[in-house]
């Protein structure tokens, strides 16, 4: 009994060692993947997404609108992993949150939306420059 118990306990230490492993290996390929996709493309997607998004509030089509957000989410979070600059890492994280509470609450403000829209714009604008500075 005692020798069945000792081999369990072994088994049991080889499954978790093996567990473990294949979890770090599929860890490091995941971010090993990440660095080597180009993110600036995506910052054209988050620019187009967010013209799509204002032309769509201002046609009054509120379900376009919100696929824009989708699209615009999406792309920003694709994005995010590789800007170094928290200070831009969260302007463009909170302009886009911002954007797509206005969206989804079905009450977006032309004029208010235009504005946050002009502003991330620029953010945009300033991660593409970084990101192509990294030599992304």
């Amino acid at each position: 009994m005692q020798k069945i118990k000792q081999k369990m306990r072994g088994l049991l230490i080889l499954a978790l060692f093996f567990t473990a492993a294949a979890g770090y290996a599929q860890m490091a390929g995941h971010e090993a993947g990440m660095a080597k996709e180009d993110p600036v493309p995506f910052t054209r997607d988050m620019e187009k997404a967010l013209q799509d998004i204002v032309g769509y509030v201002k046609a009054g089509s509120l379900m376009d609108a919100r696929s824009g957000v989708s699209r615009l989410t999406s792309a920003t979070d694709k994005v995010l992993p590789h800007i170094t600059d928290a200070a831009l890492k969260t302007r463009l994280d909170t302009a886009v949150n911002g954007i797509k509470k206005d969206v989804n609450s079905g009450a977006a403000d032309l004029f208010e939306l235009e504005e946050k829209a002009e502003s991330l714009q620029k953010d945009i604008q300033e991660a593409r420059e970084k990101l192509r500075g990294m030599g992304n």
